[in-house]
């Protein structure tokens, strides 16, 4: 029984020292990758302290996308929209406030990861939602806070195209893993290696839209950062492990919530680079997609499946 119970608790302090080790140094090595700490990233992003509920916040680094006005009416939601670029050339757009950010040591593709994993270090809202420069908002979010409640920590989409984290997993080795792109395949089998033991079912979820209600314990977020830093640069297989893993509340947005049905639904419009297609930047605000209060008390939580 004792070396069994040291084993337990061996592997339990192994993954205390990972969720532990950003915050210890400036940064950790593996596989010879440097992973920048926590903390020293999240100084170069300036507080967000606003009266909205819901902060909505992107990221367009490279030279990759451009941003768009939300397809709903936003009047009442003046401060709450935060862009975050290192392109000098990216275009101010109603009715975001752009933040141009470079953090010294990280890539392009790294640092657009950030606010979509760290924002909660820095915004302090009760909701957060975070959207790819690579969508145009159908949907007002505020849809959705009435339905969480105090039930789910995050609402999120599924991947349309994929159903578990195995296939997730298969679709990457087949699609994105090759020499020289991105990181090696060895990697990403050491990876799947681990999430195949940890989480073989785990579902697969789009990770390009998601709304993150603040909770006292924010670690699986970080814990997603450090998985996405150490292991293959594909955050949505982090994502599918990270959210079983540390037993997540998680509210699924079915299929006809997704961009790429196009459905009436959907929270966002494709635009951008994954359809070729110029986002378009209006002065004026769109009337379309208001959505009324609805009131949702949380005793209903166990009982009330969105779709």
């Amino acid at each position: 029984m004792l070396p069994e119970k040291m084993a337990v608790f061996l592997l339990r302090y192994v993954k205390f020292l990972n969720l532990l080790a950003p915050h210890l140094s400036t940064k950790i090595e593996r596989n010879g990758m440097s992973v920048p700490s926590i903390d020293n990233i999240v100084s170069h992003f300036p507080k967000i302290v606003t009266p909205c509920k819901i902060i909505i916040i992107t990221s367009i680094f490279g030279n990759y996308d451009k941003l768009s006005n939300p397809l709903f009416d936003y009047a009442g939601m003046k401060h709450c929209f935060h862009a975050y670029g290192d392109n000098s050339s990216l275009q101010l757009c109603k009715p975001w406030k752009l933040h141009r950010v470079n953090v010294p040591g990280v890539s392009t593709r790294d640092l657009s990861r950030i606010p979509k994993m760290l924002a909660f270090k820095w915004v302090m809202s009760p909701y957060i939602l975070y959207v790819d420069g690579k969508h145009q908002l159908k949907l007002n979010p505020h849809f959705f806070i009435p339905r969480m409640g105090y039930c789910y920590d995050i609402a999120i989409l599924l991947q349309p195209n994929r159903n578990t984290i195995e296939q997730e997993y298969n679709w990457i080795r087949k699609n994105r893993c090759y020499q020289g792109a991105l990181r090696s395949c060895s990697l990403l089998d050491e990876q799947w290696a681990l999430y195949k033991k940890k989480t073989p079912l785990a579902p697969a979820y789009e990770g390009s839209y998601f709304l993150l209600r603040r909770r006292e314990n924010m670690d699986f977020m970080k814990y997603w950062f450090l998985n996405y830093s150490t292991y293959f640069k594909r955050d949505q297989l982090s994502l599918d492990h990270v959210l079983s893993a540390e037993n997540v509340s998680v509210m699924k947005l079915g299929r006809q919530f997704h961009y790429k049905p196009s459905g009436q639904r959907a929270v966002t419009k494709a635009v951008g680079h994954i359809v070729k297609r110029e986002k378009v930047c209006y002065d004026q605000i769109s009337k379309d997609g208001i959505i009324p209060f609805v009131f949702f008390p949380s005793i209903f939580c166990h009982f009330y499946k969105i779709q």
